[in-house]
């Protein structure tokens, strides 16, 4: 497997379906798990005042199960280096695989917020 960041002029495939697809995205900041030429996952962060915001990760059901772990160890390899230290990670612990995502990363040390937070979300109004 190799891990590597989106290429220039490199579009999100929809085959990973990560809902960005028609949303314009930086590709330093968006990575691919490849297997024999083939997309098994894509990670999508954001830089926000040195830490990144873990924007959205997608793995195919056929993708090898090192492969999440993979993509992040790789992300954070990448941004350590561009002096990123800190993360942020919006979660759904009652979803299986996002479950199992939040243990992978309270292992790499990760915590969580102990109340409960609403995520509000929209489009940037337009003002005039």
């Amino acid at each position: 497997m190799i891990v590597r960041n989106l290429l220039p002029g490199e579009v999100l495939p929809s085959v990973v379906m990560t809902g960005f697809e028609q949303m314009p995205v930086d590709n330093d900041w968006c990575w691919h798990a490849i297997i024999d030429d083939v997309i098994v996952g894509t990670l999508i962060c954001a830089p926000a005042h040195g830490a990144v915001v873990l924007l959205r990760l997608v793995v195919s059901k056929d993708a090898p199960v090192n492969t999440f772990r993979t993509l992040v160890r790789t992300m954070f390899r990448d941004v350590h280096g561009r002096g990123y230290h800190g993360y942020i990670a919006l979660i759904g612990p009652m979803r299986p695989a996002e479950g199992h995502m939040m243990k992978i990363l309270r292992k790499m040390g990760g915590t969580q917020l102990t109340e409960p937070t609403v995520l509000v979300y929209g489009q940037s109004p337009e003002f005039y």
